[in-house]
């Protein structure tokens, strides 16, 4: 189906009529979709139209398709805003200076799959610049790492939401009964890694790890 999806979108040079051919598109993505026909199918079907010189493209069909394709800058993601809840105490609070977000296994681990590691565990990592935006978020930090904390009554939610750049969600990852996994606070001095910063320059950096009982996605 992004097949057709892909080349109904390219400007076409048309020996037949226009209206035959904007029919069969129409039937051929009815039966894609009612399962009538499959992928492989579809994609005959189409070729043998530009085989038979029945459909012409202006470049090849492969560099027709990534064309169409491209993103813009309006589409494509640009940021991530973290909303943080808790139903113990109170704790209501969104942040808009997360830079990096990832699934994860454990703590030290690199981005994985939302079916990786283990299913009833989901764990992930949040990166940003310390800031103080972020100050009730620091304040569980403290309540976690207090003596004695009662890490039931410390469970927090997540609601990650991926922005495009016209400031639409995209999609959002909602951890649920999440707990603090690890904290660190660091100097990055690597100045040919990506900056978190508009400067070019070393920069302190701090990276949140949670274990959570539950997670969904909501598009």
């Amino acid at each position: 189906m992004f097949l057709l999806l892909g080349i109904a979108g390219m400007p076409l040079n048309l020996d037949g009529e226009l209206n035959l051919i904007s029919e069969w598109f129409n039937d051929a993505a009815k039966l894609w979709s009612d399962k009538q026909i499959d992928g492989t199918e579809n994609e005959t079907s189409l070729s043998h139209l530009f085989d038979q010189g029945i459909v012409k493209l202006d470049a090849p069909i492969g560099t027709a398709l990534a064309m169409n394709a491209a993103i813009s800058d309006e589409q494509r993601a640009h940021s991530f805003t973290v909303n943080v809840k808790s139903g113990h105490y109170d704790l209501d609070e969104t942040y808009f200076s997360f830079v990096q977000f990832f699934n994860a296994n454990d703590a030290a681990g690199e981005p994985r799959g939302v079916l990786a590691g283990i299913p009833t565990s989901p764990e992930f990592i949040l990166g940003s610049l310390p800031s103080n935006d972020k100050k009730g978020l620091y304040e569980y930090v403290e309540k976690t790492l207090a003596p004695g904390a009662q890490l039931e009554r410390l469970k927090i939610d997540f609601e990650i939401s991926v922005i495009a750049g016209n400031g639409q969600t995209i999609q959002t990852w909602m951890y649920n009964d999440c707990t603090l996994l690890d904290y660190v606070v660091f100097l990055n001095s690597n100045k040919d890694e990506f900056r978190w910063s508009s400067v070019n320059d070393s920069e302190i950096r701090e990276i949140f790890a949670f274990q959570c009982l539950g997670l969904d996605i909501v598009s």
